[in-house]
């Protein structure tokens, strides 16, 4: 039986430039009580598969708060106002990894933990690469790593790649590409 719920208020309980939790009154419409739930809205962002010649994938190594531990992930960030994600992914690639794209193409946009989580994440490809000399990176990246896709999808399902984010987006690339290229 589907419910209809009706949203009764909304109160901030914390903001800053990086985001916002509210806490949320529902009404579901089918005699039971009334509901709370806390919701984060974070920007939106950009995650960049950047894939050489030869089929490597950059992957940075970042330190996560939520769960205090470091993941292999994809090179990524917020999308300033007024960037669109392709420009994002490119300024993004640069400070992440010290390379530059000349091809950049969007794949797709998801949704990442939408039960209490407000954005959205864009999935950009990123070819033809170059390194930048003297590019600056950015100090939350612990390591960069280049490895074939092939290894970055073995890596998933040994459990070496666990971060959600990660995981859905090189699938999700990989299967771009083979249906680019078929």
């Amino acid at each position: 039986m589907a419910h209809t719920w009706e949203l009764l208020e909304t109160e901030v309980v914390c903001s800053d430039p990086w985001g916002t939790v509210y806490r949320k009154k529902y009404r579901l419409g089918n005699g039971n009580p009334d509901q709370q739930h806390i919701t984060v809205q974070k920007p939106e962002f950009a995650l960049i598969a950047a894939l050489d010649e030869a089929q490597n994938v950059l992957l940075v190594r970042q330190y996560r708060h939520g769960t205090d531990r470091a993941y292999w992930a994809l090179p990524g960030g917020f999308i300033d106002e007024g960037e669109t994600p392709l420009a994002a992914a490119q300024r993004e690639l640069l400070e992440e990894t010290g390379y530059s794209a000349s091809r950049a193409t969007f794949v797709g946009t998801l949704h990442p933990v939408p039960a209490f989580l407000k954005t959205a994440a864009h999935i950009v490809l990123c070819e033809q690469l170059a390194k930048v000399p003297h590019a600056v990176l950015d100090d939350e990246i612990e390591t960069i790593a280049s490895v074939p896709l092939a290894t970055a999808i073995e890596r998933i399902f040994a459990g070496e790649i666990d971060e959600m984010q990660a995981v859905s987006s090189i699938l999700m690339v990989n299967e771009f590409l083979r249906r680019r290229s078929g």
